[in-house]
C-alpha cells in the first residue's frame, strides 16, 4: 500500500471515531437526561445523528474511491 493510501485510511478511520464518539456522547446525555429535559434531549440527538450521516456519507465515497484503485 502507498503512502498517499495509508494515510488516508488513518484519515478515514480517524473520522469514524469521532463520529462514534459524537453519537455515544449524544446518546448517553439523552439518556441521562431528566424526563422534562427528555423531548429536548431527543430533538438534539436527531439533529447529531443527521450531521454524523452526512459525515459517513462522505467516508463511505472516500473508501469507494480509494477501494477503486
Amino acid at each position: 500500500m502507498r503512502k498517499n493510501e495509508r494515510l488516508a485510511l488513518d484519515e478515514i478511520v480517524e473520522s469514524l471515531n469521532e463520529i462514534h464518539n459524537n453519537l455515544e456522547k449524544e446518546k448517553d446525555c439523552s439518556l441521562n437526561s431528566e424526563e422534562y429535559l427528555f423531548d429536548y434531549y431527543l430533538s438534539d440527538l436527531v439533529e447529531v445523528v443527521d450531521d454524523e450521516m452526512i459525515k459517513l456519507k462522505k467516508i463511505i465515497h472516500r473508501l469507494s474511491e480509494l477501494s477503486k484503485k
